[in-house]
């Protein structure tokens, strides 16, 4: 049986025999991933739920606690200067309700935004800005204020 060579790239060849069939060059190279693949799917993260009947489970991580207030101070903060920005005091929030606060923050061409109500805290945009009041809620009333 003869073996012809095909040029691939520089320093490697594809063999085949004359009627096309592949040589001991793709019985290696499937030995090599069947060698690999489970190496490989070793490295994943041990977090991972399997789904049921796909080998021994593991339960999924609890979720956090919520932060108490989602991270604001529960007596607010006096108006402060962070980097030549100036943000509001937000003390005068706590103990309205949302309606309240907003009229208030309206007044002063503040905007309110709710962080979190009762127990749970809202996704939220990681930005800054001079403008907005953060407040957390409990049964309708500000609890805890800041501003970022």
């Amino acid at each position: 049986m003869t073996t012809r060579h095909a040029y691939v790239s520089p320093g490697h060849r594809a063999s085949r025999t004359p009627s096309g069939s592949r040589t001991a060059h793709t019985g290696r190279l499937g030995l090599a991933v069947a060698l690999l693949l489970p190496l490989l799917a070793a490295c994943g993260s041990d977090d991972v739920t399997v789904a049921p009947g796909a080998g021994p489970e593991k339960p999924a991580p609890a979720p956090s606690a919520t932060p108490a207030y989602c991270g604001l101070k529960p007596e607010g903060q006096a108006e402060r200067t962070q980097d030549g920005m100036t943000f509001p005091a937000t003390t005068e929030y706590l103990g309205k309700s949302v309606d309240a606060a907003k009229q208030l923050a309206e007044s002063r061409k503040l905007t309110v935004r709710v962080v979190g109500e009762d127990g749970t805290c809202h996704a939220i945009t990681d930005d800054l800005s001079t403008t907005r009041v953060n407040v957390y809620v409990e049964n309708g009333t500000v609890t805890a204020a800041g501003a970022f």
